[in-house]
């Protein structure tokens, strides 16, 4: 299934609803959480990436230009992965501090 059709279908990752906190927070507000935090996580690995330029899924890029545009989150981490010739993990521990504001 394409982005869009994908989109329209209104399928939601689990990740969407975790990065929210709560479930009655709007689609635009949980879209634009997982865009910070798909920025922050293929920072890690020297990536640009956040929300579409359309609202539609993320877009991933490297720093040669190289542009990739995901539906989710678990697409982004495999893009992530390509476009950075990189293994990221999950419970890397500098990850996970900076992903939740400095607490450890």
């Amino acid at each position: 299934m394409c982005i869009i059709c994908s989109e329209l279908a209104g399928s939601e990752h689990w990740s969407e609803q975790a990065v929210a906190g709560v479930a009655d927070h709007g689609r635009a507000t949980v879209r634009r959480r997982m865009g910070e935090v798909v920025r922050r996580v293929v920072g890690t690995v020297g990536l640009d990436g956040g929300l579409a330029g359309t609202g539609v899924g993320y877009a991933l890029s490297n720093r040669k230009g190289r542009t990739e545009l995901v539906g989710g989150m678990e697409e982004a981490w495999m893009a992530a992965e390509r476009l950075s010739g990189r293994r990221l993990d999950p419970l890397d521990e500098e990850l996970l501090v900076d992903l939740l504001g400095g607490r450890s």
